[in-house]
């Protein structure tokens, strides 16, 4: 208890396995939820709900609403002649041509360029945090051997990355154009 209030804290012991699991955390965010072929479809479906060309909708009625799931999502898009929606079901994903977590002007420049040539692409933005736990105004609390509750940011330095946010800023061609990508972007 922190000034008259209930707080979460570690005990120093489980500083290791806190570092663990934050580590576990950021290689689920680099390996599968921000993994490039995820995130190429996660876009193409998008592109298809803005095409205008998509018949799928969400019933408001709750009996309706609990038969919506990805079966049948697939099945809508099995029976739909919008472009997306065929790659999609034809699992053609678009491919991954430039990634970078340190310059996404360079992504959005590279994505003009090739725009300009005639080139289909799309650029997009993987953003997460891995742990809240760091500054903010009620950081999680480590309770020492001599029973001392001191902010984690005090005790773990090497932790205190994870409150940064990860950033990947990447571009992705259609598959059939990605030779004529990898030509332009050399020349750029």
């Amino acid at each position: 208890v922190v000034d008259g209030r209930a707080r979460l804290a570690l005990s120093h012991r489980a500083l290791y396995a806190f570092a663990d699991f934050l580590f576990s955390r950021l290689q689920m965010f680099l390996a599968v939820y921000f993994h490039p072929t995820s995130v190429s479809f996660d876009e193409m479906l998008r592109q298809h709900f803005l095409s205008g060309g998509s018949t799928y909708r969400v019933p408001s009625d709750p009996a309706l609403f609990a038969r919506c799931d990805d079966g049948a999502l697939i099945e809508n898009l099995r029976g739909s002649t919008e472009p997306w929606a065929r790659r999609i079901v034809a699992r053609e994903p678009f491919k991954l041509l430039f990634e970078t977590d340190a310059d996404p002007a360079r992504a959005e420049q590279l994505a003009e360029n090739l725009n300009r040539n005639g080139v289909q692409g799309f650029t997009t933005a993987s953003r997460g945090v891995v742990s809240r736990y760091f500054g903010g105004d009620v950081p999680l609390l480590v309770v020492d051997a001599g029973h001392r509750v001191r902010p984690i940011s005090e005790v773990a330095s090497l932790l205190t990355n994870q409150s940064r946010p990860v950033e990947i800023s990447r571009v992705y061609v259609a598959p059939e154009e990605l030779e004529r990508a990898v030509e332009i972007r050399a020349d750029s």
